[in-house]
């Protein structure tokens, strides 16, 4: 059983529709590990993300997309998310082989990018014991939306006065982020 199935039987509060879609992302994407993977297995996925772009350390890319839904009852423009339709927020770390390493959803539509991040399970547990989960000076990448934490890095911004090498950085970054979307885009692709 993976580390997701056995974080969803956990949680009491976890909606039906939420379970429902945790499950079949498990099922349908093939999580490989959650984030208490072993050591060999994140030296394994940091040696991925070097190939092509030397990202000394990186181990995933985070980045969250909506799960369109029918309009609930209770709260419901809490729902409408900025593209005018109802859903709820999934959010997803991949590895450098297109596949998801963690998943965390449910929180209604209009939240945003950095409050589902600080809303997961993982959230918590990398602020309550960093090297258990992200050892040996280990990172995720992710996009503007994110807060900058020594855990997780996102470019830098981009006031028109960046440095050749910030630029070149942001610009690298930017291609293996790109993961994360192609990552969303295999899912979506199997509904």
């Amino acid at each position: 059983m993976s580390v997701l199935v056995e974080t969803i039987e956990s949680t009491s509060t976890m909606s039906a529709l939420e379970m429902e879609i945790l499950l079949t992302v498990s099922k349908s994407v093939g999580i490989f590990h959650g984030p208490k993977a072993n050591g060999t297995c994140w030296r394994l996925v940091r040696s991925g993300f070097k190939s092509g772009f030397p990202l000394q350390g990186c181990i995933g890319c985070i980045d969250s997309t909506h799960i369109p839904i029918k309009g609930p009852r209770e709260q419901e423009n809490a729902y409408v998310n900025c593209k005018g339709y109802h859903s709820i927020v999934l959010q997803g770390i991949c590895n450098h082989q297109r596949k998801f390493t963690d998943v965390f959803c449910g929180c209604a539509g209009s939240t945003h990018d950095a409050t589902v991040l600080r809303s997961s399970p993982l959230y918590t547990e990398v602020c309550r014991n960093k090297q258990k989960y992200l050892p040996d000076e280990t990172y995720l990448i992710g996009d503007k939306a994110y807060p900058l934490e020594s855990w997780l890095i996102k470019k830098y911004q981009d006031t028109g006065k960046l440095f050749d090498k910030q630029a070149r950085f942001n610009k690298r970054l930017s291609n293996k982020r790109q993961l994360i979307e192609q990552t969303f885009c295999i899912l979506k692709g199997r509904f």
